[in-house]
C-alpha cells in the first residue's frame, strides 16, 4: 500500500522536475586557455634553457591554439625567475622552466648556509611536472 502511494507521487514528481530542468541554463566552463600563455625561462635568451623552451612554447602554441609567451627573467642563478612564477597568479596562463642544477643548487644555499632568498618553496606537490630535456655540457 505504501509503496503503491509512493510510485503514485513520486514518478509524477520525477517526471516534473526533468521536465523543469530542461529550461534551467546550464552552467559552462570556458575553454582553455582563452588568453595568451606566458612561459617564464629564469636564464637569458641563447642559452640551451631559452632554446628549449621557445621550442616548447612554438610546439605548444600550435597544440594549444593560443600564443604561448617567452619571458626571460635572468638573475641570481634562476632565483628571478622562479620568484616571478611564484608571484604569479595560480590560473594556469603562467608556466615556467627550471633546470636542476640552478634549483639544486638553489635549494642547498637555502638549507645549508641559510641564504634568504624569500619564500621559495620546492615542494612540487600536486604539480604536473616533466623533464624535457637533457644534455651533456662541454666547458
Amino acid at each position: 500500500m505504501e509503496t503503491q502511494m509512493l510510485k503514485k507521487l513520486l514518478v509524477p514528481a520525477l517526471l516534473v522536475l526533468g521536465f523543469v530542468s530542461t529550461f534551467v541554463p546550464s552552467a559552462q566552463a570556458q575553454g582553455y586557455p582563452n588568453k595568451s600563455i606566458r612561459l617564464i625561462v629564469p636564464f637569458p635568451p641563447g642559452g640551451g634553457n631559452d632554446v628549449i623552451g621557445r621550442i616548447i612554447a612554438q610546439k605548444l602554441t600550435e597544440r594549444l591554439g593560443q600564443q604561448v609567451v617567452v619571458d626571460n627573467r635572468a638573475g641570481a642563478n634562476g632565483i628571478v625567475g622562479l620568484q616571478a612564477l611564484m608571484q604569479a597568479p595560480p590560473d594556469g596562463y603562467t608556466i615556467g622552466v627550471a633546470a636542476a642544477g640552478p634549483m639544486a643548487v638553489n635549494l642547498a644555499q637555502r638549507f645549508f648556509l641559510h641564504h634568504q632568498y624569500g619564500d621559495l618553496s620546492f615542494d612540487l606537490g600536486d604539480a604536473p611536472f616533466c623533464t624535457s630535456q637533457d644534455y651533456p655540457r662541454v666547458d
